[in-house]
Protein backbone atom coordinates (compact mmCIF):
# COMPACT_ATOMS: atom_id res chain seq x y z
CA UNK A 1 0.00 0.00 0.00
CA UNK A 2 1.39 3.32 -0.90
CA UNK A 3 1.79 5.71 1.98
CA UNK A 4 -0.84 8.79 1.93
CA UNK A 5 0.45 12.29 1.14
CA UNK A 6 0.51 14.33 3.63
CA UNK A 7 -0.88 17.58 4.39
CA UNK A 8 0.78 20.82 3.46
CA UNK A 9 0.37 24.33 4.50
CA UNK A 10 -1.74 25.79 2.28
CA UNK A 11 0.59 28.33 0.36
CA UNK A 12 -0.08 31.76 1.42
CA UNK A 13 -1.15 34.93 -0.79
CA UNK A 14 1.49 37.45 -1.29
CA UNK A 15 -0.03 41.06 -0.86
CA UNK A 16 0.09 42.69 -4.23
CA UNK A 17 0.39 46.29 -3.77
CA UNK A 18 -2.26 48.11 -3.49
CA UNK A 19 -2.46 51.06 -5.84
CA UNK A 20 -2.22 54.33 -3.67
CA UNK A 21 -4.75 56.73 -4.60
CA UNK A 22 -3.26 60.32 -6.00
CA UNK A 23 -2.12 62.35 -3.51
CA UNK A 24 -4.57 65.41 -2.84
CA UNK A 25 -3.75 68.41 -1.53
CA UNK A 26 -5.62 69.55 1.99
CA UNK A 27 -6.92 72.86 2.85
CA UNK A 28 -4.23 74.39 4.92
CA UNK A 29 -6.07 75.23 8.35
CA UNK A 30 -3.40 77.92 9.39
CA UNK A 31 -4.29 81.53 8.96
CA UNK A 32 -2.50 84.54 8.19
CA UNK A 33 -0.20 83.53 5.57
CA UNK A 34 -0.36 82.80 1.77
CA UNK A 35 -0.19 79.26 0.37
CA UNK A 36 3.26 79.94 -1.37
CA UNK A 37 5.15 80.24 2.14
CA UNK A 38 7.32 77.41 3.16
CA UNK A 39 6.51 78.76 7.18
CA UNK A 40 3.19 78.06 8.82
CA UNK A 41 0.93 80.46 9.80
CA UNK A 42 -0.98 81.17 12.89
CA UNK A 43 -2.27 77.56 14.55
CA UNK A 44 -6.09 79.17 14.22
CA UNK A 45 -7.65 80.60 17.27
CA UNK A 46 -6.90 82.88 19.92
CA UNK A 47 -3.13 82.35 22.26
CA UNK A 48 -0.24 84.54 23.23
CA UNK A 49 3.26 84.09 20.74
CA UNK A 50 6.43 85.62 20.98
CA UNK A 51 7.28 88.16 17.59
CA UNK A 52 10.62 87.41 16.80
CA UNK A 53 10.00 89.96 14.04
CA UNK A 54 7.70 92.60 12.13
CA UNK A 55 8.85 93.08 8.49
CA UNK A 56 6.94 94.95 5.23
CA UNK A 57 8.12 91.73 2.76
CA UNK A 58 7.20 88.41 2.53
CA UNK A 59 11.06 87.93 1.55
CA UNK A 60 11.78 90.09 4.41
CA UNK A 61 10.32 87.93 7.19
CA UNK A 62 11.12 84.48 5.38
CA UNK A 63 14.77 85.67 5.79
CA UNK A 64 14.26 85.92 9.72
CA UNK A 65 12.39 82.86 9.80
CA UNK A 66 14.78 80.76 7.94
CA UNK A 67 17.70 82.37 10.76
CA UNK A 68 15.53 81.69 13.36
CA UNK A 69 14.96 78.26 12.63
CA UNK A 70 18.70 77.43 11.59
CA UNK A 71 18.76 78.71 15.92
CA UNK A 72 16.26 75.97 16.99
CA UNK A 73 13.73 78.02 17.34
CA UNK A 74 10.14 76.88 16.09
CA UNK A 75 9.01 79.86 13.95
CA UNK A 76 5.97 80.67 11.10
CA UNK A 77 5.06 83.73 9.56
CA UNK A 78 1.72 85.59 10.07
CA UNK A 79 -0.19 88.80 8.03
CA UNK A 80 -1.16 90.94 10.66
CA UNK A 81 -4.22 92.40 8.53
CA UNK A 82 -5.48 88.88 9.21
CA UNK A 83 -6.01 89.66 13.07
CA UNK A 84 -7.61 92.23 14.80
CA UNK A 85 -5.23 92.51 17.70
CA UNK A 86 -1.97 93.28 15.82
CA UNK A 87 -1.12 96.34 13.37
CA UNK A 88 -2.06 95.79 9.86
CA UNK A 89 0.58 95.59 7.15
CA UNK A 90 3.18 93.05 8.49
CA UNK A 91 4.68 90.28 7.36
CA UNK A 92 5.23 89.39 11.48
CA UNK A 93 7.82 85.89 12.27
CA UNK A 94 6.13 84.93 15.54
CA UNK A 95 7.13 81.65 17.79
CA UNK A 96 4.60 78.70 18.74
CA UNK A 97 1.23 79.20 19.60
CA UNK A 98 0.89 79.08 23.78
CA UNK A 99 -2.55 78.95 25.76
CA UNK A 100 -1.73 81.51 28.41
CA UNK A 101 0.56 85.20 28.87
CA UNK A 102 2.96 83.50 31.05
CA UNK A 103 3.23 80.58 29.22
CA UNK A 104 5.02 82.74 26.38
CA UNK A 105 6.37 85.02 28.59
CA UNK A 106 8.92 82.01 29.93
CA UNK A 107 10.01 81.11 26.36
CA UNK A 108 10.74 85.20 25.94
CA UNK A 109 14.51 84.92 27.66
CA UNK A 110 15.31 82.45 25.08
CA UNK A 111 14.30 84.14 21.91
CA UNK A 112 15.22 87.45 23.16
CA UNK A 113 19.24 86.05 23.12
CA UNK A 114 19.15 85.51 19.95
CA UNK A 115 16.50 88.41 18.76
CA UNK A 116 16.81 91.20 22.09
CA UNK A 117 14.02 92.92 20.41
CA UNK A 118 11.46 90.03 21.02
CA UNK A 119 8.07 90.39 22.92
CA UNK A 120 5.02 88.38 23.83
CA UNK A 121 1.96 89.45 21.88
CA UNK A 122 -1.91 87.84 21.93
CA UNK A 123 -3.22 87.12 18.78
CA UNK A 124 -6.91 87.38 17.80
CA UNK A 125 -8.44 85.93 14.67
Amino acid sequence: MSPLPTESAAPTETASPTETPAATETPDTNTGTDAGSTFSGWPGGTGYTVIIASKSSKSEAETIATEAQGKGLTVGILDSSDFSSLNPGYQVVFTEKFDSKSAAEDSLSDVQSDYPDAYVRQVKE
